[in-house]
């Protein structure tokens, strides 16, 4: 009963794991983000090979629910160690291979796909963990500080990104992104989530079907979620590349910025999901 009291706890061992991995692995993910995008930025100076580039990279996004389906079938601690594994991998081939393939435009193409993949199989995996090693009572200021990691990461990553971009350059700010995965991937063996063998009826492949025809059926059926679907959706679908491709690509290509200050200026925008994220403790119970 103790130990029990001990998992439901929200800021019990296994918790400061998760929240610990998500600082390195999405800190690492956030510097090869940026990393990537100036480099393209700065070899190419032209936005539409970065817009296709970012629209290509972001179609994996769809499988987040694949993702979710996957996550509850299988041990999520195991999950989040392989997904940050791959991608420690995926980086250090890419490491490899950058300095021996002419056309580097199409290989980061590559790089972000697979990443994007693995992005989408990850945080499901991640935000189901959640409620099982959070008390019910702390179940939002759990979610909000999670998400508020991940946002205060992607906050600080393009100002420390344009620094170290400027200091050491792209290859060494991947090999930093390739040990960021690799210790996310080591600290998250010690993490404890319960885990409840489902049963599995059929083969594996028709069972996450038949998972996610039962998720998306709930999802329809609730009003407010659909709604908030349907905004979320649409506020990504045109606001969103308007942050994320031409405020870029002014602040890099337009205004001439030194990488310094367009880091800085990367991060001034991602600091309202930090806000975002600090209120919903405030807002939630009213």
């Amino acid at each position: 009963m103790q130990d029990l009291n001990k998992m439901n706890s929200c800021f019990n061992k296994n918790f400061n794991l998760i929240v610990l991995g998500q600082i390195v692995s999405i800190l690492g993910s956030s510097l090869l983000r940026f990393g990537l995008s100036t480099y393209i930025l700065d070899t190419t100076g032209r936005a539409d090979i970065f817009a296709a580039l970012y629209a290509i990279s972001s179609i994996p996004l769809l499988f987040s629910p694949i993702g979710g389906a996957i996550a509850d079938r299988f041990n999520r601690k195991n999950l989040m160690v392989i997904f940050d594994f791959i991608s420690s991998v995926i980086i250090f081939t890419f490491i490899c291979l950058l300095s021996t393939l002419n056309n580097s435009i199409i290989l980061i193409g590559v790089i972000m796909v697979l990443l994007s993949i693995i992005s989408s199989m990850y945080q499901p995996t991640v935000q189901a963990s959640i409620p099982l090693i959070a008390n019910e009572k702390d179940l939002e200021q759990a979610n909000g500080i999670v998400n508020g990691i991940s946002s205060l990461s992607s906050m600080f990553a393009p100002v420390l990104g344009g620094l170290l971009y400027g200091l050491i350059g792209i290859k060494m700010l991947l090999i930093v992104s390739c040990i960021a995965f690799f210790l996310s991937a080591v600290m998250e063996m010690f993490i404890h989530i319960p885990f409840n063998k489902r049963k599995v009826n059929g083969s594996i492949v028709s069972t996450i079907v038949s998972d996610m025809k039962e998720g998306f059926s709930y999802v329809i059926k609730q009003s407010y979620i659909s709604k908030a679907m349907i905004l979320a959706a649409s506020l990504n679908l045109f606001l969103t590349p308007f942050l994320l491709v031409g405020i870029q690509y002014i602040l890099r290509i337009t205004m001439h910025s030194s990488n310094n200050m367009y880091g800085i200026g990367i991060g001034i925008i991602e600091f309202s999901s930090v806000l975002g994220a600090l209120s919903i403790g405030l807002f939630a119970k009213k």
